[in-house]
């Protein structure tokens, strides 16, 4: 939370009207001001305060500052109003009269400093002033300029040949009719839109100007006197000798309903009211030698400024709802503590004080007069207004009563000197006296003589195991005792006709429905019903029967304590509950609660002292040296805030200008944003909540730091909400909103993948093209060397088979030479088939499984029907699907002509059955005869079965021959597709 000092000045005298003084807030660099040597302020279009400062230009939002880091030197004079919006005039001593755009932070340059001639009225501005005409005014050491932004023409008057401060040759102000006039040290001005040359009307010099609503200027002249003066008529009305000297600024302004002037001085600050002719001095200003160089009105939030060289200074003209009375010291000692307070009528107050005695405050004049105790240690405890306006007292030393002036012991027997908690006045005149840790007893009013109402010996106890806090005395006569019963519930009340005291809940049997067994405090509540404090509240009609209840676990979001002390209702039905935690006002049956808080200018938060719903609706709470004086109308008025703003953007922790369509477009690369809000409220103690969401995510809570920050955002379409509200939970209806764009990178965006999957289907396209035309061209050489097989090498082994044939024929019968040709017929038939499977299986036409089984089966027909054996093929339908490559044929188709060529030459079979079937991604080959079978497993130099089982293992398959003696063979093969 910021920390705010408030200054608060008093002029005090015994038992006399006291003149209240104003409440400054003071802000210096702690706040983040830039210098604390503050020379001038404005205030933009969108509600912003600028301050001028030693050490360059800042603009406040009523809670932070935003420095202008392209500004460090210091700036003299600024000047803005909606005549010029969005732009800000500034002079800055290092470079000249320059130009802001309050909402880009775009510096432009009106006029350079030029410090290279001999002028002193280049290079010091002072005093920016915009008329009506758009014509921007300032003064130098010797001259006055007026720069027309319309024409960019520049005039300039030559005012003197003495070499004088910029700041006081010339003080600008424009009258009703459009005239400007300057007030300075050499006289007085004017420049009507008619005349090209300024006019003089005085001789007498000024130090400062300023302007009533009725339209007449109030000047301040070098002497310290105080001049109203007449624009039209063009003289002066009145004069008043101040004898203030060294007058720096003069501010128009309304206090307690009637008109009043700021003045600045060089070391001091008063408000004078013309109508009482009566001067408030801020002596504390005097006292610290505070220069005041400047004050500035915020008319739309009625806020004064006072720039000096200790920071600046903040007045609302606004009645304030909450106001701190302080208990003049000259008067009592402090620290003291306000421990009751009790209303007379609508504006007289007793205070019951923690030491000396007690007080009555009159609030129409601010007046106090003290009673003083005989002895200054006694403690009130409470002060009760009795018959024929008579004044008596609860205190630590016993029961007293105002007389003479002084206040004086009352002789109750049983009672003096006991601590007293409460004191009442019964229907029948009866004073009940209640001490503390004993019993409760009972005087007749007019002798105060001892009574028994009660049966003393049958409540021998109950005062003694009971703890009672204070009386309530109702408005059918009942008398009410509150406070805590161990063995029951804290609420009684006197039952005359039984002479008896009846505990209310155990009569309507309502246990659950107290919020306690122990109670703070009672009170009368409206509508004839009693209302009790604890842990929350209760409400009892007069019978005693709870008809309301309020638990404070119930509105733990809201109630920040479980301890509420004080109650009381107003005629407008709201209940007032102070706690340990602040005051809260419970209204519309909970429909709204306010939370009020130190700091919305509360004396404290511990409301365990003094507290009282006065008459008029209005409510005090004793603190510390003082009290709290709640306005009657403060729930009824509803604050209103400027729309809530963006005051700051920062993108990647640089500053960025704020979009006025509150549409945000980033790059990719830009993921981290810092906002700031403001509602521009410049309130003396901000109360104000945040909270934001983003797109249908939930409420986020920012407490009273209007500040947010977002890292890593993904990129999409954002709408963000903030909301401003009360701390009591109750939000404004209507929040800001703003669009954020965050671009994709062009990797993340559509069109990337669109390209993407193009690229990689080109990619693959290209990749199928290349492969299909390798495909076609290993097919056309395929071809060609199965071409060239058969033609060439098939022929020619043809042709040797032929030839051995006929060598047969015609050799005489030699076996040598037969046995030779022989095997040249043999090998060249043997190398004819083999290299007419590799013609086949070279063929292209021939990759379809289909087309493999053809050949097998051809070929084992031909073999089985030559040797007349039976044979059954099982083969699958439809293969012409399956495409094998070249090498899985040719492996295949050898593995079964081996195993065909073994079973006719072998097995002397006379039944084969062949099956092959496609299964899944695999094909599955059975060969099995009913031959005379063979050891499997037996050592052989044949190669036929080892082939078998290494182009099985080639193929990525499986093959089991099962075979037994006498019981035939079965060959099993299975290989992947």
């Amino acid at each position: 939370m910021k920390h705010f000092l408030l200054l608060i000045f008093f002029c005090i005298f015994q038992a006399e009207a006291q003149v209240k003084t104003p409440v400054l807030r003071h802000i210096d660099a702690k706040e983040g001001l830039p210098s604390n040597l503050v020379w001038d302020a404005t205030t933009d279009s969108d509600g912003f305060t600028w301050f001028a400062t030693e050490r360059g230009l800042a603009r406040y939002d009523g809670h932070r500052f935003f420095f202008l880091n392209k500004s460090t030197k210091r700036v003299s004079s600024i000047f803005t109003n909606s005549l010029c919006k969005p732009y800000l005039f500034a002079f800055f001593e290092n470079a000249g009269l320059l130009r802001i755009n309050t909402k880009t932070y775009q510096i432009d340059t009106v006029q350079a400093n030029n410090f290279n001639n001999n002028s002193p009225n280049d290079d010091k501005y002072r005093n920016l002033f915009l008329d009506s005409q758009q014509k921007l005014w300032w003064s130098t050491a010797q001259t006055v300029q007026c720069l027309d932004l319309k024409t960019a023409k520049k005039t300039v008057y030559k005012m003197t040949h003495e070499f004088l401060g910029a700041e006081l040759l010339g003080h600008f102000i424009e009258d009703n009719q459009q005239s400007v006039w300057i007030f300075g040290y050499n006289g007085v001005y004017r420049k009507t839109k008619q005349n090209k040359q300024l006019v003089k009307i005085s001789n007498e010099p000024f130090a400062s100007v300023t302007q009533d609503k009725k339209g007449n200027f109030w000047a301040a002249t070098n002497q310290g006197d105080l001049v109203k003066f007449d624009p039209i008529q063009a003289k002066i009305l009145q004069r008043i000798p101040l004898n203030k000297r060294n007058i720096t600024s003069l501010s128009f302004t309304h206090y307690q309903q009637q008109n009043a002037l700021w003045i600045g001085q060089a070391s001091a600050l008063s408000l004078f009211l013309p109508e009482k002719n009566q001067v408030i001095n801020l002596p504390e200003i005097q006292k610290n030698g505070i220069r005041i160089n400047a004050i500035i009105e915020n008319k739309k939030q009625q806020k004064r400024w006072f720039c000096s060289n200790e920071g600046i200074f903040q007045w609302s003209s606004e009645e304030s709802k909450i106001e701190n009375i302080i208990i003049p010291e000259s008067l009592v000692k402090h620290p003291v503590t306000v421990n009751s307070i009790t209303a007379e009528d609508s504006n007289t107050f007793w205070l019951g004080l923690s030491h000396t005695g007690i007080m009555r405050w009159k609030k129409s004049d601010n007046s106090f007069q003290v009673f003083k105790y005989p002895n200054p240690e006694i403690s009130t405890n409470a002060v009760h207004i009795l018959p024929q306006n008579q004044i008596w007292t609860s205190s630590s030393e016993g029961v007293f009563r105002v007389k003479n002036e002084i206040l004086q012991a009352v002789n109750l027997v049983g009672i003096n000197k006991k601590p007293i908690n409460d004191i009442t006045l019964d229907d029948e005149q009866n004073l009940w006296v209640m001490p503390q840790n004993s019993a409760i007893e009972v005087f007749k009013f007019s002798s105060l003589k001892a009574i028994s109402l009660w049966n003393k010996n049958e409540y021998k106890n109950y005062f003694t195991e009971n703890e009672w806090h204070n009386f309530v005395h109702s408005s059918d006569g009942k008398t009410w005792l509150i406070g805590w019963m161990p063995k029951a519930y804290g609420i009684n009340y006197f039952d005359k006709k039984q002479r008896k005291f009846v505990e209310t809940t155990g009569l309507f049997q309502q246990q659950d429905k107290t919020v306690s067994d122990y109670f703070y405090r009672g009170a009368m509540g409206q509508k004839q019903s009693i209302l009790v404090v604890a842990g929350g509240f209760n409400r009892l009609d007069l019978s005693g029967k709870v008809i309301q209840k309020v638990h404070c676990d119930d509105w733990s979001s809201i109630f920040e304590s479980i301890t509420w002390t004080r109650i009381g209702e107003d005629k407008k039905g709201i209940v007032w509950v102070g706690t340990s935690e602040g005051l809260y006002a419970y209204m519309g049956g909970g429909k709204k609660i306010l939370k009020i808080k130190t700091s919305d200018g509360l004396i404290t938060n511990d409301i365990t002292h003094g507290f009282l719903v006065a008459p008029d609706n209005s409510v005090l709470v004793g603190g510390v040296n003082g009290f709290s004086l709640i306005s009657s109308n403060f729930t009824s008025v509803k604050k209103t805030h400027n729309q809530l703003i963006l005051g700051s953007l920062k993108v990647l922790n640089q500053e960025t200008t704020i979009p006025e369509n509150h549409q945000l477009t980033l790059e990719r690369n830009q993921t981290n944003i810092n906002l700031d809000f403001s509602t521009l409220d410049y309130d003396f103690n901000a109360t104000t909540n945040y909270r934001y969401r983003l797109g249908e995510n939930a409420w986020v809570e920012l407490g009273n730091k209007p500040e947010i920050r977002f890292d890593n955002l993904k990129p999409n379409q954002y709408l963000l909400e903030v909301q401003a509200g009360d701390n009591s939970g109750n939000w404004y209806a209507e929040p800001f909103k703003m669009t954020i764009y965050l671009k994709k990178a062009f990797y993340e965006t559509t069109g990337f993948y669109v390209l993407i999957v193009l690229l990689l289907a080109g990619f693959f396209y290209a990749l199928y093209r290349f492969r299909y035309q390798q495909l076609l061209k290993l097919q056309h050489v395929r071809e060609k060397i199965s071409k060239d097989l058969h033609d060439e090498v098939g022929s020619t082994m043809s042709g040797i088979s032929i030839l051995g044939a006929i060598i047969q024929q015609k050799m005489p019968d030699n076996p040598l030479i037969k046995n030779f040709t022989d095997r040249i017929v043999e090998d060249s038939k043997r190398v004819g088939d083999t290299l007419d499977d590799i013609v086949w299986s070279v063929k292209p036409q021939n990759d379809q499984l289909d087309q493999l089984l053809i050949r097998m089966k051809r070929f084992a027909s031909d073999l089985f029907d030559a040797e007349d054996i039976r044979y059954q093929f099982d083969l699958p339908e439809s293969t012409e699907h399956i495409k094998l490559s070249m090498d899985e044929r040719y492996d295949l188709y050898l593995i079964f002509k081996e195993a065909v060529n073994n079973l006719t030459k072998y097995a002397k079979c006379t039944e084969v059955k062949i099956k092959i079937e496609v299964q899944k991604h695999s094909l599955f080959m059975q060969i099995k005869d009913n031959g005379v079978g063979f050891n499997p497993n037996q050592q052989t130099e044949r190669n036929g079965i080892r082939n078998m089982r290494s182009r099985t293992e080639n193929l990525g398959g499986r093959i089991n021959i099962l075979s037994e003696k006498e019981k035939g063979t079965d060959i099993q093969l299975e290989i992947p597709l």
